[in-house]
C-alpha cells in the first residue's frame, strides 16, 4: 500500500520518529510518503522522520510550480492518514478548504482518509469540533478515529490526544 501520512502541528507530532520507525519495522508492506505541515516542523524535523522511516518527506506547503506535489501524491497514494490532526487541519478538511498539497491531493482522489485528532483542552466538548466531526462522519471516504483522554502539555485541564497510530492503520486497512 502507498500511504501518505500527514503530520500536523499538535505537540504529539514530536513522537512521529517513533511511529515512523514502528511503521517501517512492523508494516514493510506499506510505502510511506510523509508530509509535515509548517506548524509540525516546530515539534519534529523532516530529517528525523526521513532517517528512521526510509520514506520520502516533504513539507505540506506550496513551494513552487516545478513539482505539482498534490498531483504526484494523488496519482501515487492508496490511502492517507492525518496523524496527529490539529483542530485547525480538521476544520479545514471539514469545510472543504484545499489550501495545502495534502488537502488538495485528497480532494482530487477517492482514496480513504483516516484522521486522528489531537485536541487542546476544551476542544473535544465544544461546538467547532462537534460540528466538524459530524460533517466528516457523513463522508464515505473519511474515517475519524476518536481521540483518547490525555494530559495536556500546557494546562491542568484534561485534553484529548490522538489515538495510537496503530488504530489509524487498522482503520485504513479496513476501509
Amino acid at each position: 500500500m502507498n500511504l501518505v501520512l500527514v503530520v500536523t502541528g499538535a505537540v504529539s507530532s514530536a513522537f512521529m520518529p517513533y511511529w515512523a520507525n514502528w511503521l517501517r519495522m512492523q508494516r514493510p508492506d506499506i510505502d510511506t510518503h510523509y508530509l509535515i505541515t509548517p506548524s509540525a516542523a516546530k515539534f519534529v524535523s523532516a530529517d528525523s522522520i526521513r532517517t528512521v522511516s526510509g520514506g520520502a518527506v516533504d513539507v505540506d506547503a506550496w513551494t513552487g510550480t516545478a513539482d505539482p506535489l498534490h498531483v504526484r501524491l494523488g496519482d501515487w497514494m492508496d490511502g492517507m492518514i492525518v496523524y496527529p490532526c490539529t483542530l485547525h487541519y480538521f476544520s479545514r478538511l471539514a469545510l472543504g478548504i484545499v489550501d495545502s498539497p495534502s488537502l488538495l491531493a485528497h480532494a482530487s482522489t477517492d482514496v480513504p482518509l483516516v484522521v486522528a485528532p489531537g485536541l487542546p483542552p476544551g476542544a473535544f466538548e465544544n461546538q467547532p469540533y462537534l460540528t466538524h466531526r459530524e460533517t466528516l462522519r457523513r463522508r464515505s471516504d473519511i474515517v475519524v478515529v476518536e481521540p483518547t483522554p490525555a494530559r495536556s502539555a500546557a494546562s491542568t485541564r484534561s485534553a484529548y490526544g490522538a489515538a495510537p497510530l496503530t488504530d489509524a492503520i487498522e482503520r485504513l486497512d479496513a476501509a
